[in-house]
């Protein structure tokens, strides 16, 4: 039901969305999409094309949502929510870690300690190739998770390599 939902709303609403047209309270289906910690939903946006620089109406883009920030939770998100595969996913699609909100913070403000060391290792990326950063940030991932996990660590490694092969 949800791809359904996903593939009616992408041409209407996310790939036109434009941050000009912000109407106050409204996110954008990428960064509830992000909240809620849907892999697989989020990386079929990017697949299409979605703005990966989306605003919400404070101002806070993909990147701030998937480093810490939270609504609803004192504006950090438990260590549980863990979003570390989305913000890899987001940052080698181009997304701007760099963003400012309107508070004047970035993602690295909001950011958790695996986030936060995510965004180091990006901060020294080659920017024309990508594929070599899948590595180092699989293994910052997997240094902050528990073994259960090891899967989505998999899942994210196999989405790299299909998206920038060598």
């Amino acid at each position: 039901m949800r791809i359904f939902v996903l593939l009616v709303l992408i041409p209407s609403f996310v790939l036109a969305y434009e941050p000009d047209n912000i109407e106050e309270n409204k996110i954008p289906l990428l960064l509830t999409l992000i909240e809620e910690n849907d892999f697989e939903a989020v990386t079929l946006l990017i697949s299409n094309g979605v703005d990966v620089n989306a605003l919400d109406s404070e101002g806070r883009c993909a990147v701030i949502y998937a480093s810490g920030y939270s609504p609803g939770f004192e504006g950090f998100s438990s260590f549980s929510k863990n979003k570390s595969e989305i913000l890899v996913a987001l940052l080698l699609a181009g997304a701007d870690p760099k963003k400012k909100d309107k508070l004047g913070k970035t993602a690295f403000d909001y950011a958790t300690v695996p986030t936060k060391r995510l965004l180091q290792v990006y901060e020294k990326k080659d920017e024309a190739d990508k594929s070599k950063l899948i590595e180092p940030l699989c293994k910052v991932i997997e240094a902050f998770v528990f073994p259960p996990a090891y899967k989505k660590v998999q899942r994210l490694k196999e989405y790299l390599k299909k998206q920038y092969p060598n």
